[in-house]
């Protein structure tokens, strides 16, 4: 636990007992930020699970999902809550929380599969689906769920549930399959996603999800060609109606067609046009994921798209201008264009351009050579983050870990961060060093018996590569 954590929870433990709301209220909120390290407050949470006034029990509920696995002792309390609940809000973060508690939660989740509130069958189906694979005892009761329930809500999460716990097969694609021919089309679109998402595993469903590319509701035609891009590939008729979404007016459309054109990296000149033409769209979420497709696309999208991207590097915000430059360095392969933007954003004030900018050098790797020294400036960066991935840049760019190792080393042992993230993503990056990284097997060792179950994996994962032989 961390220094700051293991302070601060003994202190906020008894305000939960405070005789103000607003007291008990912003003690529980304070301790959902502490994560993992608000455990030795779990009793105190379960008992404001109880708390008369509705922020506060929603709240503690909130805190308790963020402890995770080892919150168990609370999912009685947390099925009360939600079987006596007059509050929405305060019935989501329960259901939520048990989500989080993971597989011991799903035995009260499938219960509550069965409850009269449609509402709750709805948030019981997708924090079984938070769950995923360990909550596959409940793939019969979502089936019949999908099956029969009069909700479509019901029905929607009940096909997101299932493609997310079932493992693939040619029953779970039947069941999925059966969703594209609901009369309502918010069914037939989570089908179409849930099917796309499994991939060539879901062809036995290809002719049903062909059916749906004359569907009257424009948001079931474009993902159902997405789906069918994924499975059979992208052919004359999917893209047609892929570029008709991107085309279109509504924003979840748009966002779902760009995805799938960049995902299937369609090369078919209209399709390249309105994503050179999106890249300048007003909408910002629009503009982006635009971007991002042309940059899968790489190359083939050269002609159509370098005069768009261009004029994004002179867009005022960095988060546009770092985009930009991903993409054209995917498309273009330009890197000297884009070197000076790149270390001048290194120097930015913002620590997230600082650190957008040290991932991006770090992926174009040796190419980026001449901004070395400036990268090496982050090595001192005060923001954690901004440090590692500079650290994690500079080895990808000079190949050399003897400045990088001091720096990832210092943050794995940094025991006082109350969030375990950061010394998580250091250890990942340890072990991207492979053999080069062997001066760390210390640290790792001890961090691969760390309290944290996420920095635990991701130390015993670092010590198999750096320890195996060049």
């Amino acid at each position: 636990m961390g220094i700051a954590a293991r302070t601060a929870v003994p202190g906020l433990t008894p305000l939960l007992a405070d005789a103000d709301p607003r007291v008990r209220y912003e003690a529980a909120r304070a301790l959902d930020t502490l994560g993992y390290a608000a455990k030795p407050a779990l009793p105190m949470l379960i008992a404001a699970l109880r708390d008369p006034a509705p922020e506060v029990r929603r709240r503690a509920a909130v805190a308790i999902g963020q402890i995770g696995a080892e919150a168990r002792e609370a999912i009685p309390e947390l099925q009360k809550r939600v079987e006596t609940a007059d509050d929405g809000d305060a019935a989501s973060a329960a259901f939520t929380a048990l989500g989080q508690i993971g597989p011991a939660a799903a035995p009260a989740l499938e219960q509550l599969l069965g409850s009269k509130s449609a509402m709750h069958r709805e948030l019981a189906a997708r924090a079984l689906g938070s769950i995923g694979p360990d909550a596959v005892s409940a793939v019969g009761a979502l089936g019949s769920l999908l099956e029969k329930d009069p909700e479509p809500a019901v029905r929607s999460a009940a096909v997101e549930a299932l493609a997310a716990i079932a493992p693939p097969s040619r029953g779970l694609t039947e069941r999925l399959a059966a969703g594209l021919q609901d009369r309502e089309a918010r069914v037939r679109l989570a089908s179409a996603l849930a099917l796309g998402r499994l991939g060539r595993t879901a062809e036995p469903a290809s002719s049903a999800l062909h059916g749906l590319l004359r569907d009257p509701d424009l948001a079931v035609r474009t993902n159902a060609a997405g789906a069918i891009g994924t499975i059979d590939g992208a052919n004359d008729e999917t893209t047609g109606v892929l570029v008709e979404g991107a085309k279109g007016s509504d924003p979840a459309v748009r966002l779902a067609a760009i995805d799938q054109l960049g995902r299937l990296r369609v090369q078919r000149p209209d399709a390249l046009a309105v994503l050179a033409a999106s890249v300048i769209d007003v909408d910002f979420g629009i503009r982006s994921a635009s971007i991002a497709a042309l940059g899968r696309i790489g190359t083939p999208a050269r002609g159509a798209a370098l005069q768009s991207l261009h004029q994004v590097l002179r867009d005022p915000r960095w988060e546009m201008r770092l985009m930009a430059a991903r993409a054209l360095w995917r498309v273009e392969g330009n890197v000297a264009e884009l070197l000076p933007g790149l270390m001048g954003a290194l120097q930015e004030r913002d620590w997230a351009v600082r650190d957008g900018a040290a991932v991006l050098l770090g992926e174009m790797g040796r190419a980026a050579g001449p901004a070395a020294g400036a990268v090496r400036e982050l090595l001192k960066d005060p923001m954690v983050y901004a440090r590692m991935d500079g650290a994690l840049a500079l080895w990808r760019i000079e190949g050399n870990a003897s400045e990088s190792l001091p720096v990832l080393k210092g943050i794995v042992r940094r025991r006082e961060y109350a969030d375990p993230y950061p010394r998580q993503l250091a250890i990942t990056a340890l072990g991207e060093m492979g053999p080069a990284g062997r001066e760390a097997v210390g640290v790792l060792s001890e961090a691969s018996q760390d309290e944290f179950p996420m920095v635990r994996g991701a130390a015993r994962a670092a010590l198999a590569r750096v320890q195996r032989r060049p």
